[in-house]
């Protein structure tokens, strides 16, 4: 169930003109689903390409093409 949804920036830049050329992703608060989740556990999603994969996934994505 999703919860919240809002869209936010990330850049791994100290230059405003190369983190303006960044698009903006669409993250969304949404409940964990599971035979093994713990009770009001909840997870944030990412809009990848044509789905949706855990911030954290996202996250690693984006450090790995930075180096």
């Amino acid at each position: 169930m999703e919860i919240l949804q809002a869209k936010y920036l990330f850049a791994l830049t100290k230059s405003q003109r190369e983190a303006r050329r960044r698009k903006a992703v669409v993250c969304k608060l949404v409940d964990r689903l599971g035979p093994r989740v713990g009770r009001g556990e909840k997870k944030v999603v990412v809009r990848a390409g044509t789905g949706w994969m855990d911030l954290d996934a996202f996250a690693m994505g984006v450090l790995a093409q930075a180096v």
